[in-house]
């Protein structure tokens, strides 16, 4: 039984995460991968290598280490992250899908175009299986295509992955959405 005077470490991992993707929206990496590190020690703790939250964390982890351009540690992260969603949710599940897009843009960040092509086709897969056609997650996943198709200098279907990613957020944010708003910005960037 967990002392009410001792705070349950698994709602620490919680706080944690949050923290971390606050931090690595403001820009404080430092930040965001103590943070993310702290998640993930607490979540390996409480409920092993191979529970989803676990994966989670490995991701977090990943995330900011690819924003601090420590590209080889975070390649390690992702791939781990996906290892262990495969093992414990299957391929077919939306979060498998969305660490393969996780991975793919890690292979990006390293300019490994093939390797991130491959992934970022099978996180759009997955996404669309599971998620449906108009699902936000779906359109990251456009989003993120397109750009592994513009690194690889595929611009016809880099811009098609751009009008799929503004047509979704249109479809279910509205005309007048940031969200759609950068869409459509990244859409004109590959114009």
């Amino acid at each position: 039984m967990q002392d009410d005077a001792q705070p349950d470490p698994l709602a620490q991992a919680v706080t944690h995460a949050a923290r971390s993707l606050a931090a690595r929206a403001a820009g404080d990496l430092d930040g965001a991968l103590a943070a993310a590190e702290r998640c993930l020690e607490l979540r390996r703790a409480g409920l092993g290598e191979q529970h989803a939250d676990t994966a989670a964390a490995l991701g977090l982890v990943a995330a900011a280490r690819r924003r601090r351009g420590e590209l080889d540690a975070a390649l390690a992260a992702d791939r781990l992250a996906l290892e262990i969603y495969e093992a414990v949710l299957g391929d077919s599940h939306a979060d498998t899908a969305t660490a393969a897009g996780n991975l793919s843009a890690t292979h990006r960040a390293r300019r490994e175009h093939e390797a991130a092509l491959a992934l970022g086709e099978r996180a759009l897969a997955g996404l669309r299986a599971a998620r449906g056609d108009d699902d936000l997650q779906t359109a990251l996943a456009w989003g993120n295509l397109a750009a592994a198709r513009r690194a690889r200098g595929e611009h016809a279907e880099a811009v098609a992955c751009g009008r799929e990613l503004v047509r979704i957020r249109l479809a279910v944010l509205g005309d007048m959405h940031l969200e759609t708003a950068a869409a459509r910005s990244t859409l004109g960037a590959l114009l």
